[in-house]
């Protein structure tokens, strides 16, 4: 019997605890088919996708990770997109997530973004650069790392310099 056959072992008489990737997959698929919690949206009259659907996205690739070697640890690491300037001035280009990213964190407004996905557990860090004063006199404030956590849905948000000490 699989370690996911939770259903199955109660219909047996026994109750086997599934493992935490199981649960976070349940438990965000559940606030998917109720569109509950965090939200992501283009705007005014776009579709609305429960945050929750990243989380999903992510167990699927842990799980699958798993699958391959079910005694694999260690971290997932993935680079997101960078933000482009035009040659020498301060003009921006409208910045494109990396699909792949995007289809894991949901994190499409966020350059220069790292993530991590840990094995077995599935637990996701984003690591968020943060910019000084000078930086954000031009393009705005860092974001606020409890902000990002929440608008995200994710476990885990760190500041860029932690990443090295983080892998």
């Amino acid at each position: 019997m699989s370690s996911y056959g939770a259903r199955s072992g109660a219909a047996a008489g026994y109750m086997m605890k599934m493992p935490p990737l199981a649960d976070k997959r349940a438990a965000a698929e559940a606030l998917c088919s109720t569109c509950s919690g965090p939200i992501y949206s283009q705007g005014l009259n776009t579709f609305k996708v429960p945050m929750a659907m990243f989380e999903v996205n992510r167990a699927k690739v842990v799980q699958s990770m798993l699958e391959q070697d079910p005694s694999a640890k260690g971290l997932i690491l993935l680079e997101g997109g960078k933000q482009q300037t035009r040659y020498d001035t301060d003009h921006e280009p409208v910045f494109r997530q990396e699909s792949y990213f995007h289809y894991l964190f949901g994190a499409s407004q966020y350059s220069d973004c790292f993530g991590t996905l840990s094995l077995p557990d599935g637990e996701a860090t984003l690591f968020v650069p943060t910019y000084g004063v000078d930086v954000a006199t031009v393009c705005g404030a860092s974001p606020d790392f409890e902000f990002v956590k929440v608008e995200l849905g994710l476990e885990n948000v760190l500041d860029m310099e932690d990443l090295k000490a983080f892998v």
